[in-house]
């Protein structure tokens, strides 16, 4: 939920292990981790220190985090991966309950992997079933990684794509 502790986490890894490195993280549903960063910089952040995939989990569930996938599958060129909720956690007495339906979420998560996703899960509230639904729904989607050839510079809330025109920053 914090770019700078995840941050801190790939380099001790990567000083540590030649294992690949997964990172994904959770998202609020305005789109920014928990501390402010959006999709894009968490994204070319993660990239940048040399995960191996990366993604969002959590937090929300597939119909909110279609968008910030999307925005990830469209700035780096490495795998992604998402593991959403079913759906938004809602209290029934003394019990979370979540408010989709294994169909609705395989169907959501159908939508999600043709943005060429690599690896899709669940999180809080899938079972089993809602499991091995979206394998039925998603068999026959190839995964992909566009390939955009842009480069990023960003802060720690921002990211601005360097391209053909001058850009101004300060």
């Amino acid at each position: 939920s914090d770019l700078t502790e995840a941050k801190a986490a790939i380099l001790a890894l990567k000083e540590n292990t030649s294992l690949p490195v997964f990172c994904t993280m959770t998202f609020d549903d305005k789109g920014k981790t928990l501390t402010g960063s959006d999709a894009a910089v968490a994204a070319i952040t993660l990239q940048s220190l040399g995960v191996d995939a990366l993604g969002a989990n959590c937090g929300l569930g597939p119909v909110q985090i279609y968008d910030i996938i999307k925005t990830m599958t469209e700035t780096v060129e490495i795998p992604v991966m998402v593991q959403p909720n079913a759906g938004l956690p809602k209290l029934s007495g003394k019990e979370v309950v979540y408010d989709i339906t294994p169909d609705e979420f395989a169907g959501f998560m159908k939508k999600i992997a043709e943005l060429g996703v690599s690896v899709v899960g669940g999180c809080c509230g899938t079972t089993p079933e809602y499991i091995s639904k979206t394998i039925k729904a998603c068999n026959e989607i190839k995964p992909y990684i566009n390939k955009n050839n842009s480069t990023y510079v960003t802060s720690y809330c921002k990211s601005v794509e360097i391209g053909n025109k001058p850009v101004i920053i300060g």
